[in-house]
């Protein structure tokens, strides 16, 4: 979803997502 330049933001993008998912994943935020 998003690039390697909005890294900053992907990780507060992907903790919405794990919130909403409810998936708690280290190893997947790092493939987002």
């Amino acid at each position: 979803i998003l690039k390697e330049k909005n890294i900053n933001i992907s990780r507060r993008t992907v903790a919405k997502y794990r919130e909403e998912c409810n998936i708690p994943s280290t190893i997947k935020r790092r493939r987002y």
